[in-house]
């Protein structure tokens, strides 16, 4: 995309122009922040190229911003239409919010901020291996157009992350762009080992490989038979159309992984947000059917609610020591 709209401005090739700007205006569908880091490369490298801008390229630009609006319209539409559930800890309704999209000077200057990003960039993005071929790549680089080429891509992502600071703090998703970028930094530095001698080449891949396989075995390649035991209980003995909300430990609104493997629809609810008031709401606004708890028992904050529900079904489990505790909200 990136490519075929330079190459269709500095050549005046108006169908590379075109085709690049409907895959851009997908791709600002999809998520428009991912799009957003390559404001700062194009602007360079126009400015490079010519002092002034001219009619074309204003023209496009300003049809540009016609479009990002449509599709913030059309999202702000679609986003408006979900429920408030805003009583449940952690829930964000994705509507127009400057804070939850580029976060607060306070979380800029904190140091624990940048230290959870250092660390996705190192594991994450980099690779524990892939630190050899990448220091390698510093030492070792040239100022080739290539190589400015990316410096400006960088740049790019610098100012990305910066803006959308909140989004790229809570989700490490939003980091899927420096991959790229990082994927060509790192073949300069698998480039230049290539100049070693074979035992020191052989030594360094080995290194890799290892370093590699051992952080994802450990990180990664993990069955959650916890979670698939309660899921599996829960399908087992709820209706298949039910609506259910589950507790289970610091598994919050965001993540749905139970429900998804029982099938069922409704609401993760974490237990730091359990309350009484929280199910009642679901129950009487949302329609939900059934709530199911994990744990040795729930807390002495629900008892009063509790006498006022049916007795729960309670299954052992073998995974997690814990119990699950199944209550129907429609029996009383």
């Amino acid at each position: 995309m990136a490519y075929y709209y330079l190459k269709g401005i500095d050549e005046r090739r108006w169908v590379y122009i075109l085709v690049s700007s409907v895959v851009m205006g997908l791709a600002c569908m999809v998520k428009i922040p991912y799009v957003f880091i390559w404001i700062l490369p194009w602007d360079i490298l126009q400015s490079v190229k010519s002092d002034t801008m001219d009619l074309e390229m204003e023209y496009i630009l300003y049809h540009s911003s016609d479009s990002i609006c449509i599709v913030a319209k059309h999202a702000f539409l679609i986003n408006n239409s979900s429920p408030d559930l805003s009583y449940i800890l952690g829930y964000h309704k994705m509507l127009p919010s400057p804070g939850w999209y580029f976060g607060t000077l306070a979380q800029r200057l904190a140091l624990y901020s940048w230290w959870i990003l250092l660390n996705r960039g190192i594991f994450e993005i980099v690779g524990a291996g892939g630190l050899i071929y990448f220091m390698i790549s510093v030492l070792r680089c040239k100022a080739t157009r290539a190589f400015i080429f990316l410096i400006y891509w960088f740049l790019g992502l610098i100012l990305y992350v910066m803006i959308f600071f909140n989004l790229n703090l809570v989700h490490n998703y939003y980091q899927i762009p420096f991959l790229a970028p990082i994927a060509v930094f790192l073949a300069f530095g698998i480039k230049q080992v290539q100049t070693f001698n074979v035992k020191l080449n052989l030594l360094i891949l080995a290194i890799m490989i290892i370093v590699n396989v051992g952080y994802a075995e450990k990180n990664y390649f993990k069955t959650p038979e916890d979670e698939i035991e309660i899921a599996a209980l829960i399908q087992q003995h709820t209706p298949g159309h039910a609506l259910v909300a589950v507790t289970y430990n610091k598994m919050d609104c965001r993540n749905p992984k139970i429900l998804y493997r029982a099938d069922r629809r409704g609401w993760s609810i974490q237990e730091l947000a359990l309350k009484a008031s929280v199910i009642k709401k679901l129950q009487q606004e949302q329609g939900a059917q059934f709530w199911a708890y994990v744990g040795q028992q729930p807390g002495s904050e629900m008892s009063d609610y509790l006498f006022s529900l049916a007795k729960p079904q309670i299954f052992p489990l073998k995974h997690t020591g814990a119990s699950l505790f199944l209550f129907n909200l429609e029996e009383h």
